[in-house]
């Protein structure tokens, strides 16, 4: 056949369908069973090599695993030992502040409201010797109400307002200094938001009279919380100390304790405390954290990171519910040692 063009013509041999298809089966290889163990044998080949790849996949996603969990532990290490350099510098604090009271039993942190401290103190010791408090001398429960209402009227002449703003600008994270002469609060720094917190007793209140006790006979800062304060309701850290007076002229409030001055304290809102440390931006490290205190009832919450919980699940202020959660992701587990 011949296919013209307009300019020339080319001849071009062709083969008949026939001819192709018969050309084509001869090229077509047979099934023959060398060829089928040949197929096999590749196949056990490949499935082999995927295998090995695949373990090898499996090992070093396990070795990545190890190596970033410690990298974590590393980190959340870090993140605990700061929060403990924060406590110290709370009991610093307190300890400065429990000196100063030691050099004249706080006559001078206290002026110019020294007699109405220690009406307030003296009228809250009448109130606790009757078991029933509503059924007290009427003259002692007013004696303390207007100590109370003149030390919160005139708090802000108060030299100790000067000591502490001092104490708190130099440690960061205390929320608020007290004194407490006889262990009723009678003057707090900074007075605002804290107010409530004027002429209260807490060796009478079952909350945290244990406590209180125990701080005494130990002779030492004891660390209480995390508990809710009962001027504003937050929920805080309290550093106690018991402050004692060891002079031939000084009688404390408390027979078997006769040189106990009182308490010198500092409380740090949970907000406050951990502000000052790495936990505050622990988003920023991709981790998440629970943190809790041992107490006698079990743990109770301290803080969480931001990812630690499902949003909208629960209730966040379930420590239960928080503990089980954390405890289902594979936690690692650090401990944070309380400075004495």
């Amino acid at each position: 056949m011949i296919v013209r063009s307009s300019s020339s013509a080319v001849p071009v041999r062709t083969e008949s369908m026939r001819e192709v298809s018969r050309a084509a089966r001869r090229r077509t290889p047979r099934l023959t069973p060398k060829l089928v163990v040949t197929g096999l044998a590749g196949l056990v080949a490949t499935a082999a090599a995927c295998s090995y790849s695949a373990y090898r996949t499996i090992s070093h996603d396990s070795a990545f695993r190890a190596v970033e969990r410690a990298q974590f532990e590393a980190t959340g290490a870090r993140m605990l030992d700061s929060v403990k350099r924060q406590l110290q510098k709370c009991v610093s604090a307190v300890n400065a502040l429990s000196t100063l009271v030691q050099l004249d039993g706080g006559y001078k942190l206290m002026q110019p409201l020294n007699a109405q401290v220690e009406e307030l103190v003296r009228s809250e010791y009448a109130l606790s010797e009757t078991e029933d408090r509503a059924a007290a001398p009427a003259e002692a429960s007013t004696a303390a109400a207007r100590a109370a209402r003149e030390i919160v009227a005139n708090a802000s002449k108060f030299k100790f307002n000067g000591v502490a703003e001092a104490l708190m600008q130099s440690y960061r994270g205390v929320s608020t200094l007290t004194l407490a002469p006889g262990g009723v609060t009678g003057a707090i720094y900074p007075l605002h938001g804290n107010a409530g917190a004027i002429g209260h007793n807490c060796l009478r209140d079952p909350a945290c009279s244990d406590a209180a006790l125990a701080t005494i006979s130990k002779g030492s800062i004891v660390f209480e919380g995390p508990v809710t304060l009962v001027q504003n309701g937050k929920r805080a850290v309290i550093a106690r100390k018991p402050t004692f007076i060891p002079s031939p002229g000084f009688v404390g409030p408390l027979p078997e304790f006769p040189t106990w001055w009182g308490f010198t304290a500092m409380q740090s809102t949970l907000d406050d405390l951990f502000k000052q440390t790495p936990l505050a931006d622990a988003d920023r490290y991709d981790i998440d954290f629970v943190l809790y205190a041992v107490t006698r009832d079990g743990p109770s919450l301290l803080q969480t990171s931001g990812g630690a919980f499902s949003a909208g699940s629960t209730d966040e202020g379930e420590t239960e519910v928080w503990m089980a959660h954390a405890a289902a992701q594979e936690p690692i587990l650090l401990e944070l040692a309380i400075p004495e």
